[in-house]
């Protein structure tokens, strides 16, 4: 993961009361990309899904966070 951002916040509708929703842009890059550019490769689907469901199981763990559909 080379970047994490906050894109949106939405309080209100169908977000429970004391709860908001967060979008976050992320940016997923070979770590060879820095280091030995000529190396770095494309990341496949399945390697990113692997990365992003450890970030998520952590996030869940750690802050009590719900991924919204």
């Amino acid at each position: 993961c080379e970047s994490v951002q906050v894109a949106a916040e939405y309080r209100g509708g169908s977000v429970p009361e004391g709860s908001r929703s967060l979008t976050f842009r992320v940016v997923y890059r070979d770590p060879k990309a820095i280091s030995a550019p000529d190396e770095a490769k494309t990341l496949t689907d399945k390697e990113v899904d692997k990365v992003q469901a450890k970030a998520l199981a952590q996030v869940q763990q750690d802050l009590g966070a719900t991924l919204r559909a």
